[in-house]
């Protein structure tokens, strides 16, 4: 038996779950064949950063001789509420998970961005669309509910810094490493970082993980309004108490020529 929809509306586009079936439906008449039944769950989400849909088969995953195998588990099918989008945009996010879906079940093939997937969605773009492996984040902004949350809560503190290819690149940090930061950079890179108070929803994360989760290139957080210079307030230990920002567990960074590393710190 399927689970009840909720009754939430995505973003501040007035779209609540009962849209988003009905999009599956005609979807999957259009483009599927009617292979698809109807997720255990589809439904409007806050997914987090970067993330604008997930296909899930929840228990759906056996192995094999080492090896992961395809097997019919619960599909659920979640897109994003912390964004907002264009109705195209929404519908080519729900057609990607839905590729991700026909493959695993209907085919019966494991992979994530693998041929199966290149090719059913470059059937789905002989229509017009422009499915791709990844999730593009043009056209999209915070939602206002995102916004407003953030707005009334703590600040973020980050640390912005040029980096080796000439790029400047920006993640989150801790006012008591402020000082550490600073001494390292200058001895090891003769750079001096600079440090922001900001209310971005993008760096919302309690814990860092490595250049992919907290260290970005400033300018891609600005051209994709995931960061604003109007919220980028300079960071003055004078003027800025350190209970004013937003805490949370952070990793140890290690920098060298070849890369950006993050290595975790246990919780205490």
């Amino acid at each position: 038996m399927r689970k009840r929809l909720r009754e939430d509306v995505f973003s501040d586009n007035n779209l609540d779950n009962q849209w988003l079936q009905n999009q599956f439906d005609k979807f999957n008449h259009q483009y599927f064949e009617n292979s698809l039944s109807l997720p255990y769950r589809l439904e409007f989400t806050d997914l987090g950063n970067g993330i604008l849909g997930e296909f899930r088969e929840k228990g759906g995953f056996v192995f094999h001789r080492s090896k992961r195998v395809a097997k019919h588990g619960t599909p659920e099918i979640f897109i994003t509420n912390r964004f907002n989008m264009s109705l195209k945009k929404l519908q080519q996010v729900l057609l990607h998970e839905m590729v991700h879906y026909y493959v695993s079940f209907v085919e019966g093939i494991s992979e994530q961005h693998g041929p199966h997937f290149k090719r059913k969605c470059a059937e789905i773009n002989l229509d017009g669309w422009t499915l791709s492996r990844t999730d593009d984040m043009t056209d999209t902004a915070y939602s206002d509910r995102v916004l407003n949350k953030a707005k009334h809560g703590k600040g973020f503190l980050i640390t912005v810094f040029p980096w080796k290819d000439g790029r400047t690149v920006c993640y989150r940090t801790k006012p008591e490493y402020v000082n550490g930061i600073i001494s390292n950079f200058q001895k090891r890179y003769n750079v001096t970082p600079q440090f922001f108070i900001t209310h971005s929803p993008y760096f919302h994360k309690k814990r860092i993980y490595g250049i992919s989760w907290t260290g970005d290139y400033l300018d891609y957080l600005l051209q994709h309004n995931l960061l604003s210079k109007d919220d980028m307030k300079p960071y003055n230990t004078a003027s800025i108490k350190p209970q004013s920002i937003q805490p949370f567990y952070i990793g140890i960074a290690k920098f060298n020529e070849r890369e950006f590393t993050v290595t975790k710190t246990p919780k205490r």
